[in-house]
């Protein structure tokens, strides 16, 4: 059973919320220049994709953790934007998957309004 502890909703949203371990938040900077104590990332809107791409957040994430004390800030930099990289590339792939299942669903009901329509 994948762990949702890090899965948190916000309105119809879901988001990871992973803690960042305390030796290490110099090496996450917020926006502000600050340490970051947590990892907040969006993952979308319906569950069972957000729950699939959490996990795998966080696995890439706590394997950053493991490396990071021996990285610079600029290679810890690197590989935060790496991760949300393949992030968003898993979310498109979803996207573009759903939208195909959309359009098929789409053209059998167009196939059989058009049968019922000529059967009358």
């Amino acid at each position: 059973m994948t762990r949702t502890r890090y899965l948190i909703q916000r309105g119809n949203r879901w988001y990871l919320r992973l803690p960042v371990p305390r030796p290490i938040r110099h090496l996450f900077p917020s926006g502000k220049g600050k340490p970051r104590d947590y990892i907040v990332e969006p993952l979308g809107v319906d569950y069972t994709p957000a729950r699939t791409e959490c996990a795998q957040r966080v696995a890439e994430y706590r394997a950053l953790f493991a490396y990071a004390s021996i990285k610079t800030p600029d290679e810890v930099s690197a590989d935060i934007a790496a991760i949300k990289g393949r992030g968003a590339a898993r979310l498109a792939a979803q996207e573009r998957e759903l939208k195909q299942q959309i359009e098929l669903v789409h053209r059998i009901w167009v196939a059989q309004q058009a049968k019922a329509g000529a059967a009358a």
